[in-house]
């Protein structure tokens, strides 16, 4: 009985660790239509599709840009991009 106590007791003190380590993206999801922002927060337009590795693609002045996922960060409860609008013309 004590074993069993014992194991309860230690999962549930595990629980908050492991839902901690698993990542932003599960807290608030990147979603179409939500807006991404460059590192001076200026909006760089609407998210129109989220890859499955995590980078997203949006449009802008006719042209269709894929955002890494490596660039992309949450400051301020907005998603935003280390990249500027010059730096993902390039890509």
């Amino acid at each position: 009985m004590r074993i069993l106590t014992l194991s309860a007791l230690l999962l549930a003190a595990a629980t908050p660790a492991l839902a901690q380590t698993s990542g932003w993206s599960v807290a608030a999801p990147i979603k179409r239509g939500q807006s991404l922002y460059d590192a001076g927060g200026k909006k760089l337009g609407e998210i129109f599709r989220v890859l499955p590795d995590g980078s997203v693609r949006l449009i802008r002045d006719e042209r269709t840009v894929t955002v890494p996922a490596a660039t992309l960060t949450r400051q301020d409860g907005k998603l935003v991009t280390s990249l500027s609008w010059t730096d993902l013309r390039k890509l």
